[in-house]
């Protein structure tokens, strides 16, 4: 609005001078090249002032800039997490494990050395029960090896293979049927120190010889 009524005021006084230019007389030709010149000066600074007014104008109608001003960042306060205090039950259980604790390794300890005192004694009756057991085991097995020679005889003596006559510890068949027997147990017999001398007595004597003829 008031850049319009400046433009308004500035083109009437612009009117004026012109119409004031053509209501004065014609100038004479011995001065008409110095009014020219000044008539064109005094326009160019018209119309330079006229140009300068007008920007004027317009910086004045500009709206004024913008400024974006940024809030600063917000401070969180955080508050410090509170301590619980430990509960009197928590407190006595603490103080009671950590008085049993040496409590019970002394008694670890000391059963360690009692084991370990008993292991000899322990170690030796094993063993001592182990060779038992073997022996025991041994001694079946070569005994069983006899059982098994003095079937065979006796099969021998029913289908009249043998006689009761040979029926001797000196007899070859009687010593080889032993033989055959304790193949299959020689370490056993090894073992308990059982062959075929010692083993063929017991055969003999498991033979049923008096319910059969000679």
């Amino acid at each position: 609005m008031r850049q319009s009524s400046l433009i308004r005021t500035i083109a009437l006084g612009f009117g004026l001078v012109v119409l004031c230019a053509a209501d004065a007389p014609p100038p004479s030709p011995a001065t008409t090249p110095e009014a020219l010149n000044d008539a064109a000066e005094a326009v160019l600074r018209a119309n330079r002032v006229l140009q300068l007014q007008l920007e004027m104008a317009r910086r004045r109608e500009q709206p004024a800039p913008v400024v974006n001003v940024t809030a600063p960042p917000a401070v969180v306060n955080v508050a410090p997490t509170p301590v619980v205090a430990e509960s009197d039950s928590a407190v006595v259980i603490k103080q009671i494990r950590d008085a049993a604790l040496p409590v019970l390794v002394a008694g670890i300890l000391a059963f360690l050395g009692v084991v370990a005192a008993k292991i000899p004694a322990a170690t030796t009756a094993l063993s001592q029960w182990i060779d038992l057991r073997l022996n025991v085991y041994q001694q079946d097995r070569v005994y069983a090896a006899a059982n098994t020679a003095a079937g065979q005889i006796e099969t021998k003596l029913d289908r009249h293979a043998l006689t009761v006559g040979e029926v001797t510890e000196d007899s070859p068949k009687i010593r080889a049927i032993v033989a055959d027997a304790l193949r299959p147990v020689k370490e056993s017999a090894a073992a308990q120190g059982a062959n075929v001398d010692t083993v063929t007595p017991i055969v003999i004597a498991r033979v049923d010889t008096g319910s059969r003829k000679t």
